[in-house]
């Protein structure tokens, strides 16, 4: 007196071919939006919907891809003649009570993590089986809606739906996207006329810097304001040190006054006193 029903709550659209191996890292990108199937007990007599079924945990879904056109399942002919299924990720989940949009109980499979590893259009075929006496039954089949899956034309994921959502909120382990992430497309190079686009030259704000003046000089040419800095002058430190050395040395030495010695500290303490108050002034 009851039917048991499975249905596709949450078609696929879109895929991202994963090129790398089973143990390789890669871009494993999930099927999006991720397929829901939706696990219905009703009963036949007045068709209402029999809520003893979301308290069995004995009902797991399995999921396979098949060929868009034909009833079969995609594989590929590798390791010795040996098919090997082309849908990785998380192919086995259990049932799990979930609260819909309208906040109404139902028996769901969710597959967040179903990867698909060539280019091609494919469908996903939805199988639940029922553990009962240590014997597994299968309960029922369905398919998904048709869907591409890219390789580097991938148009990039879109917006989470409203049933994902609500699902993240109960605890599903479901990303969750606020808006789409499409593909950034690299913007093609134009050539620009020089009618249409004209650069302007870029001015220099680096102030230019003249040359000091010869030593014993009176004046000194400039081409523009420069900022005072001793190291322009690689003598700058030095002449003050001399002089002094030698003012020092003509204190210290009044009894050779008549000495020649004593006449040149004293003339070269002029000269140097005289060019200090020359090369300040020009500063």
């Amino acid at each position: 007196d009851r039917q048991l029903t499975l249905k596709v709550k949450q078609h696929p659209e879109r895929a991202r071919a994963y090129s790398g191996g089973l143990n390789e890292k890669g871009d494993r990108r999930p099927l999006d939006p991720p397929p829901i199937a939706q696990l219905l007990l009703t009963s036949k007599r007045t068709g209402k919907p029999c809520m003893d079924l979301l308290h069995n945990p004995y009902y797991m879904c399995y999921a396979s891809l098949w060929h868009e056109d034909r009833d079969e399942e995609v594989t590929s002919e590798q390791d010795n003649g040996r098919g090997r299924a082309l849908l990785t990720g998380t192919l086995v989940t259990s049932m799990a009570r979930l609260k819909d949009v309208n906040n109404v109980d139902g028996a769901y499979f969710p597959f967040v993590n179903l990867v698909v590893m060539v280019e091609g259009t494919f469908r996903i075929m939805f199988t639940v089986f029922e553990i009962g006496g240590g014997v597994v039954h299968c309960r029922g089949k369905v398919c998904t809606a048709p869907f591409t899956s890219y390789g580097k034309a991938f148009p990039g994921v879109s917006e989470s739906t409203a049933l994902c959502r609500v699902f993240a909120d109960q605890g599903v382990r479901l990303r969750v996207r606020k808006e789409p992430k499409l593909r950034r497309s690299k913007p093609a190079k134009q050539k620009v006329s020089q009618e249409e686009d004209v650069e302007t030259p870029k001015v220099s704000l680096k102030r230019r810097r003249s040359a000091p003046s010869p030593i014993g000089t009176g004046s000194h040419e400039r081409t523009g304001p420069v900022e005072p800095s001793t190291t322009s002058d690689p003598t700058a430190i030095l002449r003050p040190v001399l002089f002094f050395s030698t003012f020092i040395w003509v204190l210290e030495h009044p009894s050779a006054k008549s000495s020649t010695i004593f006449q040149i500290a004293c003339s070269f303490l002029a000269i140097g006193i005289r060019f200090e108050s020359g090369y300040l002034q020009s500063r």
